[in-house]
């Protein structure tokens, strides 16, 4: 969408490119930020599931070593949403 605004107000005053291409960054922001956030709040959810999931499976029988088993868990965890964050997968 960039590019063919680019394209198309390459014939105005930069000043005034410069200003509409703002605008129109801005808009598209402003719609597209609720979307992200609602994602990422599911994305969350789902990590915090996994991780108490994970915990539980990690405690069940003997010799367990707690700090190990959050430790391990909560790597995992964490490294998986920021992969899906900042890929923009939250599938």
């Amino acid at each position: 969408m960039e590019a063919k605004f680019d394209k198309d107000a390459s014939r105005y005053h930069q000043a005034v490119y410069m200003r509409k291409r703002l605008d129109l960054l801005k808009a598209i922001d402003n719609a597209l930020a609720p979307l992200f956030m609602g994602q990422l709040k599911n994305v969350h959810k789902r990590c915090v599931a996994t991780f108490r999931t994970e915990l539980v499976d990690g405690l069940k029988g003997e010799g367990y070593d707690f700090g190990k088993v959050v430790k391990e868990a909560g790597g995992r965890v964490e490294k998986d949403f920021i992969e899906r964050a900042q890929g923009g997968y939250f599938g």
